[in-house]
This record gives structure tokens, sequence and C-alpha cells, in this order.
């Protein structure tokens, strides 16, 4: 499960180290409570009984 909006969230060409680093940690961080949600999303379907499907992944 991957989320596609927080992994395509643009370069950092053209910006300085300490902004790189910083935008390196802002984005891993949006980058896994987006995950965390999709994963929590299965989760949830699973306990419910239902199967998994993207849609009901994603559209959660």
């Amino acid at each position: 499960m991957i989320p596609i909006v927080e992994l395509a969230n643009g370069g950092d060409a053209g910006i300085e180290d300490e902004q790189k680093k910083q935008k390196l940690e802002t984005d891993f961080d949006n980058f896994s409570a987006a995950r965390a949600k999709l994963t929590r999303n299965a989760v949830h379907v699973l306990i419910e009984g239902g199967q998994l499907s993207i849609a009901e992944i994603y559209d959660a």
C-alpha cells in the first residue's frame, strides 16, 4: 500500500542542504502517516469480514 500523492510530492532540486533535510523529514512523516492510514483502512475492512479492494482502502 503506497500513498501515491505523498510519494510523488516534488523534487528537491535547487534548495539548500538544510532545507533539503527538513523537506525530506517532513515528506517522510507525511508519507508514513498516509501509509498508516491505508493500513488502518485495510485492517478495518478485514476485521469487518470484508474483502480487500483498492477502492475500499484508498477511498475510506
